[in-house]
C-alpha cells in the first residue's frame, strides 16, 4: 500500500545519510574540482592511495568525537526523486539518533522520521487515528501484517545507523582505488574512492541484515562496490556520492548525494509525545492490498 512504499523510500535514504552512505551503494564522481593526486601509503594491505581500514578508523573516530552533524541529501531511485535534510547525533557504541524530513514520491507532504536507539517514529503526513500522526516502530516487539513490515523497516534503519562502523568491520574487504585533492562545497577536501569486495564483506560484517544484504548483492552479480567520500583536514565527511546499479536491472539504479555541515553543533532530536503516536503493530493491511 502507498504508506509502506513511502516509508521504504524514507528509511532507505535515512540509512544512507546516517553515516557516509550505505555500503550497498556504488560511487559516482559528480563534483567538479581541480584534481591533484594525493599521496598514499605503502603499508601491507594498502594501495598507492593509502590503507582503507586506517581511513575508516580515522573517520569513525572523528565523527564520534564531534558527536553531531547536520546534513542534506538528494537522490533518485528507479526514476523517482527524493530530497531532504536532517540532523544526527552519534552515541556511545556507534548507534546514531536522528531526525529527518524528506520529500518523496507520492507524498503530498514531507515524510518525517525520528530514530532514538532502536525505536523509530514515522510521520507520513496523515493521521493513523484521530490526533495520532506518528507511527512508532519497535523492532523488539512481536508483530504481524503491516506491523511486521514496518518493523523490518525499523530494523533496517537501526542497522544502517552508522554504515561507517560496518565498513570498519569489513576493512579487510576494502581498498582505496583513487584519491585526489579537490574543492567541494567551498572547502578543500580529499576525495577517496573506496572499493568494497561484496562477497568478502558478507562474511565479515557482524549485523545479520547487513550481511544478508551483501550476500544478496553478490548473488545478483555485484562483485565490488565503490563510494566516493570527501574528507576535510579533520577527517570529517564533507560530501558523499553514491550510485548503485544491479546487473540486468538498470531500472532499479539509485543515486544519492549527501552533504554534511555543522559538525559538533547542537541539534534537536525530539521524540513525539506518546499521545501523538500509534504502534505499527496496531495497523492492519486490507485483504489483497500490496505491501510494498
Amino acid at each position: 500500500m502507498r504508506k509502506t512504499t513511502i516509508a521504504a523510500f524514507a528509511v532507505a535514504l535515512a540509512g544512507v545519510a546516517a553515516g557516509c552512505g550505505n555500503a550497498e551503494d556504488t560511487a559516482e564522481d559528480t563534483t567538479p574540482g581541480s584534481s591533484q593526486e594525493a599521496e598514499g601509503g605503502d603499508a601491507e594491505g594498502s594501495g598507492e592511495h593509502g590503507d582503507a581500514g586506517e581511513l575508516m578508523t580515522r573517520m569513525n573516530e572523528a565523527m564520534m568525537a564531534e558527536g553531531t552533524v547536520t546534513l542534506s541529501y538528494e537522490g533518485e531511485a528507479a526514476g523517482a526523486s527524493i530530497s531532504g535534510e536532517g540532523v544526527m547525533e552519534y552515541q556511545d557504541g556507534g548507534a546514531v539518533d536522528s531526525s529527518t524530513s524528506m520529500d518523496v514520491p507520492d507524498s503530498p507532504s514531507p515524510v518525517r522520521s525520528v530514530q532514538v536507539g532502536q525505536i523509530m517514529y514515522l510521520n507520513l503526513g496523515q493521521e493513523f487515528e484521530p490526533g495520532k500522526s506518528w507511527l512508532k516502530i519497535d523492532p523488539n516487539e512481536e508483530a504481524a501484517g503491516a506491523g511486521a513490515m514496518f518493523q523490518m523497516l525499523g530494523q533496517q534503519a537501526a542497522a544502517s545507523g552508522n554504515p561507517m562502523a560496518m565498513l570498519q568491520e569489513a576493512e579487510d574487504a576494502l581498498s582505496i582505488v583513487d584519491s585526489a585533492e579537490e574543492e567541494v562545497n567551498g572547502q578543500q577536501a580529499t576525495r577517496y574512492t573506496v572499493s568494497l569486495d561484496v562477497a568478502r564483506a558478507g562474511e565479515l560484517v557482524q549485523d545479520e541484515m547487513q550481511a544478508q544484504a551483501m550476500q544478496m548483492l553478490a548473488q545478483q552479480g555485484v562483485d565490488t562496490i565503490e563510494q566516493q567520500i570527501w574528507l576535510n583536514d579533520a577527517d570529517l565527511p564533507v560530501q558523499v556520492v553514491l550510485d548503485q546499479e544491479i546487473p540486468g536491472a538498470e531500472d532499479q539504479a539509485t543515486t544519492t548525494i549527501v552533504t554534511y555541515s555543522g559538525w559538533g553543533e547542537p541539534v534537536d532530536i525530539t521524540v513525539p509525545a506518546e499521545e501523538e503516536t500509534v504502534s505499527a503493530n496496531d495497523l492492519e493491511v486490507p485483504s489483497g492490498a500490496p505491501t510494498g
